[in-house]
């Protein structure tokens, strides 16, 4: 029974208890069929001069440290050889009292191993991994990876050195790092005093890796997706020092500039994406919001089922939000393969915002046909709810009109479809299969590469071709006196619309009762102007802006207060009293009712994207020539 010996199955245990219950058993029934009398003193003697050792417990070591070899006490030392002067009755009764002390020995022998054996049991001894034990004698010696050479060959390669012009320019240093310089040398400052990043001294004395070579092999992997150990011939840094300059990258990315580079746009950053999209014939839109996968080659098998997509492959989905230049303003990720966009959407926080009425803002109101809205919308394909949050095209077109909407909707959705392949044509790790072993991990190296993104996109920006385009235009339009905001009758809506004042009904309604012309209505009702409008003032108990209700309780865009209905006296009593149009306390439960009810209300698609179809229809070729 070797207690050394260490085994990766359960024989070990096995054997181990089959002996220890051996040992017990033969032994006590010798103690029972032996002890006929107590040990004599010249046994006792004997037993004190060579004293048994003590129980070995289990002490927990940092080290696997080699088990005792085994202890043998069922066979005992040999009794001295009988005096002549004894009897042999005398001789007998020593001899059956030393058998019984042997006897109690080697129980106790085996009690202790049973207890040894438990203890290691318990504790994970018997089958705890090698742990790591450094520089010792036996082991590999470390490779000498000449960190002074590395970083010469980095700065003269990338950032000159010894007055020496670097070997090559802005193109290629942007083309291997994927990111501009200016990006990289921010990053580079911000890191290299952090603990990890600074130079250090090890325990012989010798300097360590400088920080630029940890930043540019943690780089590499970002940009190219490639294995930890393929820059160790440039960097000069082993396979797991890389692999940790990467993870702590991500986490330095994250930590330092999500505040700033991923988060929901402010009301400025709103309003100038508004009227971006309002230019571009989608007034009220403030993104587009699509998902796409992430192949995960580092699946374990056990989750493989649950993270299997449509296409038969293990992989997270990534759900994204981004503006005309391609910012992203949300990134979602984490979500099995195996689930499809509105099974992600559940899941986002974004959605949670909406239906609690915190997102998207209610007070920037837009125009849009005649009529007023408040509820600022993304552009989705047909998969996504019919809620007036999410603008998608129609499913099957039946008219002209319909057909020149789809086609812009398309047209203008195309930004998250764009992100996509950008992303993935710059950071070649999205391209490739991870090879990360844990979903954190994926989802820290996405909401790193977004912020890498943004970072981009912000110092890239003024040079976009779109940017260009509407400098033009604006430039264009300033002297003509016309406005793409819709601030001037009969123009293209898009703008702030005037503030409602008490009196008069809401405008832009399709109703012989006088409330709007939006549509232009040969009945003396109306304006004859196509969107662009500024909102007639409206007034309690008059209609609400794109209501075709003739109770005059309306609907459309004021979706902030409750619609109630009229009630009957009840018998035999009052009245009750009811406050219309008082908001609710934010946080209370009827806030979340109306906000829930304002995000889910499908009507209010519906006339939101019919009038989205007029309003689109009568200035088509101003809005699909950048596309034909």
């Amino acid at each position: 029974m070797y207690r050394g010996t260490r085994r990766r199955d359960g024989h070990h245990t096995a054997a181990v208890t089959t002996a220890v219950a051996t040992t017990i058993a033969g032994t006590t029934a010798a103690t029972v069929n032996t002890i006929v009398a107590p040990p004599s003193p010249r046994t006792l003697a004997r037993l004190h001069a060579c004293p048994l050792p003590p129980p070995t417990l289990y002490r927990p070591t940092t080290v696997m440290d080699a088990l005792p070899p085994p202890r043998r006490y069922a066979s005992a030392s040999p009794s001295p050889p009988s005096t002549p002067d004894l009897t042999s009755d005398e001789d007998a009764a020593t001899d059956g009292g030393a058998s019984a002390d042997e006897a109690v020995a080697a129980v106790l022998a085996a009690r202790s191993v049973a207890i040894t054996t438990a203890l290691q049991l318990r504790r994970g001894g018997a089958y705890r991994p090698r742990a790591y034990v450094g520089s010792v004698p036996g082991r590999r010696a470390n490779r000498d990876r000449d960190f002074e050479g590395g970083m010469r060959r980095i700065m003269a390669d990338y950032f000159g050195l010894d007055g020496n012009e670097p070997v090559y320019d802005e193109a290629t240093f942007e083309r291997r790092f994927r990111v501009p310089r200016i990006v990289f040398e921010r990053i580079f400052e911000d890191i290299k005093e952090e603990p990890f990043w600074r130079q250090t001294v090890n325990a012989t004395g010798r300097p360590q890796a400088y920080a630029l070579q940890k930043l540019v092999a943690a780089f590499r992997v970002l940009a190219f997706g490639e294995a930890y150990d393929r820059a160790d011939e440039y960097v000069r840094l082993s396979k797991a020092t890389i692999e940790i300059c990467v993870k702590k990258l991500l986490d330095f990315l994250i930590t330092r500039y999500e505040p700033e580079y991923l988060r929901q746009p402010t009301k400025t950053e709103l309003s100038a994406i508004m009227e971006r999209s309002a230019a571009r014939g989608l007034p009220g839109c403030i993104g587009s919001l699509d998902c796409s996968h992430w192949e995960w080659r580092g699946c374990p098998k056990a989750l493989a089922g649950q993270y299997i997509s449509r296409k038969k492959r293990r992989a997270i989905v990534l759900e994204t939000i981004c503006d005309h230049d391609l910012y992203i303003h949300h990134v979602f990720a984490g979500a099995p393969g195996s689930h499809n966009d509105l099974n992600v959407l559940g899941q986002s926080p974004l959605f949670m915002d909406m239906m609690d009425g915190n997102w998207p803002p209610k007070d920037l109101p837009y125009t849009v046909n005649g009529r007023t809205r408040t509820m600022l919308y993304y552009l989705t394909d047909k998969v996504y709810h019919k809620y007036p949050v999410f603008l998608s095209c129609y499913a099957n077109p039946s008219t002209r009109k319909q057909r020149i909407f789809n086609r812009l909707q398309e047209a203008v959705r195309k930004d998250v479809e764009r992100l996509y392949g950008v992303l993935t044509s710059r950071f070649h790790m999205l391209l490739r299969p991870s090879r990360f072993t844990t979903v954190p991990q994926m989802i820290q190296a996405v909401k790193a590469m977004a912020i890498l993104h943004n970072m981009i996109v912000l110092e890239r920006r003024g040079d976009f071709l779109g940017t260009r385009r509407m400098s033009a235009a604006a430039a264009a339009r300033s002297g003509s006196g016309g406005s793409y905001n819709g601030t001037r009758s009969g123009g293209v809506g898009g703008g702030v619309a005037a503030p409602p004042a008490p009196g008069a009904a809401a405008a832009g309604a399709d109703n012989p009762a006088g409330r709007g012309g939006g549509r232009g209505r040969d009945d003396g009702t109306g304006r004859g102007g196509v969107g662009g409008g500024v909102a007639a003032p409206s007034a309690p108990g008059a209609a609400a802006a794109g209501s075709d209700d003739p109770a005059g309780r309306g609907r459309g865009a004021a979706h902030g207060f409750v619609a109630h209905t009229s009630l009957e006296p009840l018998p035999g009593g009052a009245m009750p009293e009811v406050r219309v149009g008082v908001e609710p306390p934010p946080g209370s439960f009827l806030f979340f009712l109306q906000a829930r009810a304002a995000v889910t209300d499908q009507d209010e698609f519906v006339a939101l994207r019919d009038d989205m179809t007029e309003h689109v229809y009568s200035k088509r070729a101003e809005y699909l020539a950048p596309y034909l």
